[in-house]
C-alpha cells in the first residue's frame, strides 16, 4: 500500500520563530529527546531507562496517553511524561525537542509498523533517531537508526548537535513530497 502521507504544512510549523512552545515543555531544560504517541507495550521502555541513566543531563520527554505501567521511568528525574496532548499541539512539541525517538521493539509486528510520526518529526525538522523499524529504513538517508542500546547512545550523541536552524529547514522541505496530496497524485498517475 501506499505509505502515509503526513500534514507537512502543520509540522512545518515547528519551524516558525512565532510558534509559542507549550508551558510544560517550556521549563524542561535541553537538550530533550522527546517522543509523542501512546505509550503500549512496544515502546521499549528498558531503552529509554538506559539512554536517561547513562545521559543524566539530558532530559526524556514522552507525550501520549500511557497505555502500560511506566512505573520504572517515573522514579528517574530526567524523565518527564506529559500525558496526551491534542494533534495540533504537536508541532509545539516538535519545536522544543532536540531529537525525536522512534524507540520501537523489533519483532514481527514491526514489519508492518509504518510510523507516521516519523515523517511529521521530519516535516518539523528534527534529528530523528529510531529502532530499525523497516519502514523507517527507507529514510536511512535523513535518520539515525540504531538497534543496540550503546549504539542507540551514540547515535543520540550525534543527534543533539544537529538541530541548527539550516539542518531543521533541510529535513522540513525533504518531506514536502510526504504530503497526502503528492500520495494521491503520485498514485493517480
Amino acid at each position: 500500500g501506499s505509505p502515509h502521507g503526513v500534514d507537512h504544512a502543520l509540522f512545518a510549523r515547528a519551524l516558525d520563530p512565532s510558534l509559542a512552545e507549550p508551558a510544560d515543555l517550556a521549563g524542561i531544560p535541553h537538550p530533550r529527546l522527546g517522543f509523542y504517541g501512546t505509550l503500549p507495550s512496544w515502546v521499549d521502555f528498558e531503552l529509554l531507562a538506559h539512554v536517561a541513566r547513562a545521559r543524566p543531563s539530558w532530559r526524556i520527554v514522552l507525550v501520549g496517553q500511557q497505555l502500560v505501567d511506566t512505573s520504572a521511568l517515573r522514579e528517574l528525574a530526567n524523565v518527564h511524561l506529559l500525558g496526551q496532548k491534542r494533534h495540533e499541539e504537536l508541532p509545539g512539541f516538535c519545536k522544543g525537542f532536540d531529537v525525536g525517538m522512534i524507540p520501537y521493539r523489533i519483532d514481527e509486528r514491526m514489519t508492518f509498523v509504518n510510523p507516521l510520526k516519523l515523517r511529521e518529526y521530519l516535516s518539523a525538522g528534527l534529528p530523528v533517531v529510531s529502532t530499525p523499524v523497516p519502514e523507517v529504513a527507507r529514510y536511512a538517508h535523513l535518520t539515525h537508526i540504531a538497534r543496540e542500546r550503546d549504539a542507540w547512545l551514540a547515535a543520540l550523541d550525534r543527534a543533539v548537535t544537529e538541530g541548527d536552524p539550516a539542518a531543521r529547514a533541510a529535513r522540513s522541505a525533504a518531506m514536502k513530497d510526504e504530503t497526502w496530496t503528492a500520495r494521491v497524485a503520485s498514485v493517480a498517475r
